[in-house]
């Protein structure tokens, strides 16, 4: 069971950066912030479904549960360090203690 969930976590780090390029590719602003929880929610549907299309992973995001465990410290450590090796990053606390990453858009 254990063995599942280290599968499902390796799988949503790679679509968590996935994502943040679909979102990159598509802005129109010198940086974008979106949230990690919603970063993450965004990476597990997107392996759920099989989807690469960024306007139907949003729209089906809330039709899916996922799991508690995507959502420990340690995971958003983990997220913020794979997006910090493929992208130029910050992260910044906000609204009490809420994280976001904050992508500055490369021209």
């Amino acid at each position: 069971m254990y063995g599942d969930r280290e599968l499902v976590r390796a799988r949503v780090l790679e679509r968590a950066v996935y994502i943040v390029r679909l979102i990159v590719r598509s802005a129109r602003s010198y940086e974008v912030s979106i949230r990690l929880r919603t970063l993450i929610k965004y990476a597990y549907t997107s392996y759920i479904l099989g989807e690469d299309r960024f306007s139907y992973i949003k729209g089906m995001t809330s039709k899916v549960k996922v799991p508690r465990y995507l959502f420990h410290k340690d995971f958003y450590k983990a997220v913020e360090e794979a997006l910090m090796e493929n992208f130029d990053i910050r992260f910044e606390t906000r609204r009490g203690n809420k994280r976001y990453a904050i992508v500055t858009v490369k021209p």
